[in-house]
C-alpha cells in the first residue's frame, strides 16, 4: 500500500493555491487533507491493513477506515456490493 504525501498534501496544496486560496490557506487545507492518513489514532496504512488485509473483525477500526479513508454508506461488516462509496474528507 502506498499513501504518499505528494497526493493528499502536495497536490491538494497546489490545487487549492491554483483555485485562488492564499498560500497560507492552501497549507491549512493540505494539512487537513493529509491528517487522516498521518494521524496518531488510526493512520490509514495500519488501519486499512488491519481491517482489510488481516481480516480484523474490530468494528471500531472498520468504522474509522470507512469514515476517514473509504467513505460509504454500507453496513459494517458488509459485502462489497453494498458498500457504495460517497464523497469523503480525504
Amino acid at each position: 500500500m502506498a499513501w504518499e504525501m505528494d497526493v493528499h498534501y502536495g497536490l491538494t496544496k497546489w490545487l487549492a493555491f491554483q483555485a485562488g486560496f492564499s498560500l497560507a490557506d492552501a497549507e491549512v487545507i493540505a494539512r487537513g487533507t493529509e491528517a487522516p492518513d498521518e494521524g496518531k489514532l488510526y493512520p490509514a496504512p495500519s488501519a486499512v491493513f488491519k481491517a482489510a488485509c488481516l481480516g480484523n473483525k474490530d468494528k471500531d477500526i472498520s468504522m474509522l477506515v470507512q469514515e476517514y479513508h473509504f467513505p460509504s454508506d454500507g453496513p459494517i461488516p458488509g459485502a462489497p456490493p453494498k458498500a457504495r462509496c460517497r464523497a469523503g474528507i480525504g
